[in-house]
């Protein structure tokens, strides 16, 4: 936001029957402990590997309540980077804590791409 990266990132990505796609982007920062997310570290598969964990986990200590935030076409961040999608960047952030950022960013440590130019992109604050 504003050319500033978070310390991670999470996505929500939703795809239609006609394969539009919609990414729900939660920022991370750094603070307490998320209880939720120590359970879904514990069933994360090393790069490769297919896991198909036992437990339930809840979106509601990672997806917000308050879902206002910013909106734009754009794509995804992995290779290819062409495909059209619309992204909905929600304003407020989740807390992690130090520990647990780079236990999120071992699961896929070369999904980042830099802060991108905003270019021909229309961005749309949302309420």
């Amino acid at each position: 936001m504003n050319g500033k990266q978070t310390e991670a990132e999470i996505h929500f990505v939703h795809q239609t029957d006609e394969g539009d796609l919609l990414v729900i982007a939660v920022l991370v920062e750094t603070g307490a402990a998320n209880a939720e997310l120590v359970g879904l570290l514990n069933y994360t598969p090393a790069k490769g590997q297919f896991v198909k964990p036992e437990i339930m986990i809840s979106s509601d200590s990672l997806l917000l309540d308050n879902l206002v935030g910013y909106r734009y076409k754009g794509s995804l961040t992995t290779p290819g980077c062409l495909e059209i999608i619309t992204w909905h960047i929600v304003r407020d952030t989740v807390a992690f804590s130090s520990e647990q950022i780079p236990q999120l960013r071992s699961i896929s440590p070369t999904n980042v791409r830099p802060v991108q130019e905003i270019g021909r992109r229309y961005i749309l604050a949302t309420d």
